[in-house]
């Protein structure tokens, strides 16, 4: 159980709804091509067999991946679609790290996959494609993160 968040991982700031009451939520920042996101997960992340449930993996890992097309091409983007499988389970108490790489982008989407580890050992992987919005898209408003 690693339950310390690392140095040099910085909260997402709050943007109301669903991802405030999931996370917290934390972005490590960008090496070349990857963006590194990370997570506590506690007791109200569990589930019946006492792992951390596949929900909240999957939130977390959609969340990442959404938050990196974002930072890459500064404006609002959404979840076309997401693949994963699951490879092992993390408990309550772990701190649990995604990389995040953009495999490609085009004019409205982006290609994404992300591994999500669990103390040194992998628990999720996923990729997905992400719509890409106008950043003066009034229907897509941007979030703050």
């Amino acid at each position: 159980m690693n339950n310390t968040i690392p140095e040099g991982f910085e909260p997402f700031p709050s943007i109301g709804g669903f991802i405030d009451l999931v996370g917290s939520y934390y972005y490590g920042g960008r090496d070349g091509d990857t963006l590194h996101y990370g997570f506590l997960a506690t007791e109200d992340h569990g589930n019946s067999n006492g792992v951390v449930h596949g929900g909240a993996l999957m939130t977390f890992a959609d969340t990442a991946m959404g938050s990196a097309v974002y930072r890459t091409v500064k404006g609002p983007c959404a979840t076309i679609s997401m693949n994963s499988e699951f490879i092992a389970g993390a408990q309550p108490g772990d701190w649990i790290e995604a990389t995040v790489v953009i495999t490609k982008i085009t004019r409205t989407l982006a290609f994404v996959r992300a591994e999500l580890v669990s103390g040194g050992e992998t628990v999720l992987n996923t990729s997905g494609i992400w719509k890409i919005f106008s950043p003066k898209s009034a229907s897509h408003p941007e979030p703050s993160f």
